[in-house]
């Protein structure tokens, strides 16, 4: 027999939600719920948190702005849209989150024939 401590364990228990109920101009139909997504992440015995991955991003962003030109001196009559195109450097700081993610089993479906519906 082994006689191994397990990593993790669910602090937390939930209870299926009621259906969304949606009236339709033929029949009402239900929206159940048929799949939960759970996140979970590890911690010391302490209660700690391990520390999260840090990562820098080099960004540059284009900035369009437009400012009206009357053209040529002589000809006032003419003007046309010019554009001003500036840049703008940074450095954005991103983190891998620590949590991992599963989803649970899809919840079960039965056609049921003499009420012509799945259940």
């Amino acid at each position: 027999m082994s006689s191994e401590a397990p990593k993790f364990r669910i602090r937390g228990f939930w209870s299926f939600p009621e259906p969304i109920v949606i009236d339709s101009e033929i029949k009402q139909q239900k929206q159940e719920v048929v799949q939960f997504k759970i996140q979970y992440r590890y911690s010391a015995k302490g209660g700690s948190e391990p520390t999260t991955e840090a990562f820098n991003l080099n960004m540059t962003e284009t900035f369009y702005t437009s400012q009206t030109s009357t053209g040529d001196i002589t000809d006032q009559t003419k003007s046309y849209v010019n554009p001003n195109i500036s840049t703008q450097e940074s450095t954005v700081t991103g983190y891998f989150s620590n949590w991992n993610q599963i989803f649970t089993d899809v919840r079960n479906r039965a056609y049921n024939k003499a009420l012509d519906v799945w259940t």
